[in-house]
């Protein structure tokens, strides 16, 4: 899983998307807007900080001329879902529920555009989605993994 650069990427940040960010969802558009823009601010902001132990710095660079990734790249996400807080005076704790993947991959649009905007990729257009994976984290906080690569090139 290594492309003629050597370059296969693994991010891991501390989000899984909220109800209101599933298609289906009953929001005004307001609302769901509203979660798009700060989902994308907010993933731009923790996939940089994710990548800088790593060692990736020019992705953050206004004078780099190439993306990590160019091309056709392969994108898997994975959801690692937590427990989360019932309303009402018990406040159970419970595991989230796991919803519809393709709901799911909808919802990951702003996670899709903030690693356009970080510089991870060159065009959202040219990823090749893998089902999105849903599991329980042992730990219960929840959490997502992107994971990018591309094939090798023969001949390079």
């Amino acid at each position: 899983m290594t492309n003629d650069r050597g370059v296969t990427l693994t991010v891991t940040i501390p989000w899984v998307p909220p109800s209101a960010m599933l298609p289906n969802a009953v929001t005004s558009t307001r609302t769901g807007s509203r979660h798009r823009r700060q989902l994308r601010r907010d993933a731009a902001t923790m996939l940089r900080s994710a990548m800088i132990p790593t060692g990736v710095y020019h992705f953050s660079d206004p004078e780099a001329e190439r993306s990590l990734f160019m091309g056709p790249t392969h994108c898997r996400i994975t959801v690692a879902w937590g427990k989360e807080r019932t309303k009402g005076a018990t406040g159970m704790v419970r595991w989230r529920q796991t919803c519809d993947g393709d709901n799911l991959l909808a919802a990951m649009k702003g996670l899709i555009d903030a690693i356009q905007d970080v510089g991870l990729i060159g065009n959202d257009r040219d990823l090749i989605h893998a089902p999105v994976e849903q599991v329980r984290d042992p730990e219960g906080r929840g959490s997502t993994t992107v994971d990018l690569w591309q094939e090798e090139v023969a001949g390079r």
